[in-house]
């Protein structure tokens, strides 16, 4: 069944799952199914199957990278994690192996159902297949463009998001795009929404412009940037047109913050590829002082307060017995379960 428009298999999975269990196994089962997923993306960055460099930086990235942890230890979330292992399916050499056969296919037939990322990353598939020309390119480009129709089916006939509508403002696009990705990631609480619109545009903008030219400059890897920057590119496009971006509230970097996990993981990770290519000595200095800015100022984002405990383990005696209760989860935000007597 979809969900905001398209399928979500891998939480609704997991989910299936932990419903045929104890129900003081499920909160259990909902975390390491998200475990599974996450990791599985951490040791993709890892493999050597793909040409990227500094890959432990590459992998640590996934975990660290400074958000409010909405995406983290949740099934619900997990398709944002899986969509960054759609972009290394895409840089990975084909396989030759069955074990390669076999975990890029479930990876790509899993991440591409869970999320509308099939339909993004489905240009640099045909990028992909065009540029190696083998028939095992060809098989993942023919599932992917099965799995993009898929979603795209259901996203053409789901109904216009209308949580945010008003006349169209460019700047306003442009100014909560640049405050929430590269100000936000490289300098976190140093700038604080308090800081003009138009002053958080210029800053973005040299960033941008910057980052630009050192991959430009850098030669190696400069490929592989570019597949990087066009995901993040066409990621936004995709959902300013859902969530209309150029509406959101100035100066909040909390609310939603999942819709920039995936730019925010690739941006750091293009400016770690870019930092390994580079061979000047000023523009390497440059990138390496980015990266510790985003550290330093992001410092208190890299750890999260613990949720309070919702009682759900003291729930489990009346949901055993089939009576319906009054579940809490996070935010006091309150439902009725009843567990099927199946």
């Amino acid at each position: 069944m979809p969900q905001a428009g398209y399928l979500h298999l891998i939480p609704r999975l997991i989910a299936w799952m932990a419903s045929n269990l104890d129900p003081l196994l499920q909160p259990g089962i909902f975390l390491l199914g998200w475990l599974i997923v996450a990791f599985a993306v951490v040791f993709s960055c890892l493999s050597s199957r793909h040409d990227l460099p500094l890959k432990p930086l590459l992998a640590a990235a996934v975990l660290i990278v400074p958000h409010t942890g909405e995406v983290f230890f949740t099934p619900t979330n997990a398709q944002w994690v899986a969509a960054l292992g759609l972009l290394l399916t895409i840089l990975k050499k084909d396989p030759l192996s069955t074990f390669d056969w076999v975990t890029d296919l479930t990876f790509l037939f899993f991440a591409g159902l869970s999320g509308p990322f099939i339909i993004f990353s489905l240009p640099l598939f045909l990028v992909r297949a065009w540029q190696r020309r083998t028939s095992r390119s060809f098989v993942f480009l023919g599932l992917a463009l099965l799995l993009a129709g898929i979603q795209g089916w259901f996203v053409a006939h789901a109904g216009p998001d209308h949580e945010f509508s008003g006349p169209f403002s460019l700047f306003n696009l442009f100014a909560t795009v640049s405050y929430r990705l590269p100000t936000n990631l490289f300098f976190g609480a140093w700038i604080t929404g308090s800081t003009s619109q138009a002053v958080v545009i210029a800053i973005a903008a040299g960033l941008t412009a910057f980052l630009s030219f050192a991959i430009y400059k850098g030669g190696r890897f400069r490929e592989e940037n570019l597949k990087l920057f066009c995901f993040i590119v066409l990621l936004l496009a995709a959902t300013t047109v859902r969530k209309r971006f150029d509406l959101w509230g100035w100066g909040d970097v909390e609310n939603d913050d999942r819709y920039f996990f995936v730019p925010k993981v690739l941006l750091l990770g293009l400016t770690i590829v870019a930092f390994a290519a580079q061979t000047r000595s000023g523009i390497r200095l440059a990138l390496l002082a980015l990266l510790a800015c985003s550290t330093l100022s992001n410092f208190p984002r890299l750890c999260f307060r613990p949720l309070p405990d919702t009682g759900w383990y003291a729930l489990c005696p009346e949901i055993r017995a089939g009576h319906e209760v009054e579940v809490t989860i996070n935010l006091g935000w309150k439902y009725k379960y009843r567990r099927d007597s199946k």
